[in-house]
């Protein structure tokens, strides 16, 4: 699910994402299930937002704080 499934390909995927958050991957995976799965509809919780970006851009990744956000014809 959007938008955490498009970020965390950017990133280089769940287990290099888990390692920059801290989060377990399993945890990481579950950003990108709907919650009726147990996941988060596809946002990223707010906690992880701070540490992804700056792990992200420490690693040359092209990612900013609006990709975070669903747009428009997502959320419908």
């Amino acid at each position: 699910m959007e938008p955490a499934l498009s970020i965390i390909t950017k990133c280089g995927g769940a287990p290099i994402v888990a390692k920059w958050t801290g989060a377990d991957v399993t945890r990481v995976r579950r950003w990108t299930y709907p919650k009726s799965r147990g996941g988060t509809g596809g946002l990223i919780p707010a906690k992880w937002q701070a540490d992804l970006l700056a792990k992200a851009r420490a690693a040359g990744v092209k990612l900013t704080p609006a990709d975070f956000f669903r747009r428009p014809a997502e959320a419908a």
